[in-house]
């Protein structure tokens, strides 16, 4: 997938379709179903509907706490779809034949086994960061830092983002109570 013209619709349903490989750990496969079910509810969240069909490398409309989690969720699940399932094939598959080594899209680029077995210092320290994604991911969207995600937005996006009060919906709260769990 070209990130240049493939909309963020089909980059994030292409993401959300991919299998969760037979050999994937427990703490694996938990982190990565809630990560594509969290995906797939901000994906399709009234708040990203004017960028949700533009190309993934076009600026962003609308920047709002919605958007900005799509983006970090999406980014860390690519990480787990480059948490491979090893070099090869079976990562080709889940990248969709990108080369996600191209620093243009600024992901979080890693190969680690989806068995969480025999994992290199590197693919520890991957491991560890991918934990850490989901319970920021947590506790931005719960809001367990209050103003904190606000403040990011802010930061990131300027004066875009004054005054703009959007919920993320009971459905997207109840995932991320979940992102955490049985990985530790």
């Amino acid at each position: 997938m070209n990130p240049t013209t493939t909309t963020r619709l089909s980059f994030a349903t292409h993401l959300i379709s991919l299998p969760i490989p037979a050999s994937a750990s427990p703490r694996w496969k938990t982190l990565a179903e809630t990560h594509k079910a969290l995906l797939d509810k901000l994906t399709h969240h009234e708040a990203l509907a004017l960028d949700i069909n533009r190309t993934y490398m076009d600026p962003e409309g609308d920047k709002n706490k919605v958007y900005f989690m799509w983006d970090f969720v999406g980014r860390t699940l690519v990480s787990f779809a480059c948490l491979r399932l090893g070099v090869g094939e079976a990562g080709a598959q889940w990248n969709g034949g990108t080369d996600f080594t191209d620093s243009s899209l600024q992901g979080y680029i890693h190969h680690i086994l989806s068995s969480l077995e025999n994992l290199t210092e590197e693919e520890e320290e991957t491991w560890v960061e991918a934990k850490g994604r989901a319970g920021f991911s947590k506790v931005l969207i719960t809001d367990q830092m209050p103003g904190v995600l606000d403040q990011m937005i802010e930061q990131a996006y300027p004066g875009q983002n004054a005054g703009k009060s959007l919920e993320f919906g009971e459905e997207i709260l109840e995932i991320a109570r979940r992102l955490d769990e049985g990985v530790a």
